[in-house]
């Protein structure tokens, strides 16, 4: 059985009641999401639009528009560069912009949902033969909190963009024991303060 059918399958004994699963018999197509016991589904749901997509902003300023969709959703995920000012990615969704439209603010303090950052954590510049590739990669993640923390939002989650697949290429593979190990942030000194240690 493929993944596709067996998913398939899945889904169609949750809806005709023979699921071992509480909460999937509880997702058939008439019911409300309002009936699912919420907290088993805490942060499973996470939203992101493309970067530059045309009506994001829209999505904040005119939120009226989506009650039944932001209710189902517990993290909204930005691009890192949605952080950072004059990046050509997110076109009309400059850092600038969504500080206007209230986006990081309204999702932490008015709809209560967390806030995920999309970061290049392992990119092919960052993979440099001393520590100041790490460094730039710390500096950039702790630029980009702040300017969350700066704009009312709070970060919940760091979200790394394709680290897999770039840590195999050749030239991050060449450097593969100048990263860190997962849990240690060390200090940049150009950004002061590293990120501290989990736990």
């Amino acid at each position: 059985m493929t993944e596709v059918a067996a998913t398939w399958a899945a889904i169609q004994n949750a809806r005709a009641g023979n699921s071992r699963c509480p909460v999937a018999s509880d997702l058939s197509p008439t019911t409300s999401l309002g009936a699912i016991d919420l907290p088993a589904l805490t942060d499973r749901i996470w939203f992101t639009s493309g970067p530059g997509a045309l009506d994001m902003r829209r999505l904040f300023e005119v939120p009226e528009e989506w009650p039944r969709a932001r209710e189902t959703i517990q993290v909204f995920k930005f691009h890192q560069q949605h952080t950072e000012p004059a990046a050509s990615i997110v076109g009309p969704n400059t850092s600038d912009a969504l500080v206007r439209s209230n986006a990081f603010s309204r999702i932490t303090r008015d709809w209560n949902k967390g806030i995920a950052l999309e970061a290049g954590a392992v990119k092919d510049f960052y993979c440099t033969s001393d520590a100041s590739g790490m460094d730039a990669s710390i500096c950039r993640d702790q630029r980009s909190i702040h300017a969350i923390r700066s704009a009312g939002g709070t970060l919940t989650y760091l979200a790394m963009d394709e680290p897999f697949i770039v840590g195999r290429g050749a030239r991050c593979a060449a450097h593969r024991s100048n990263r860190p190990r997962i849990g240690c942030a060390p200090a940049s000194p150009r950004c002061g303060r590293g990120i501290p240690r989990p736990g």
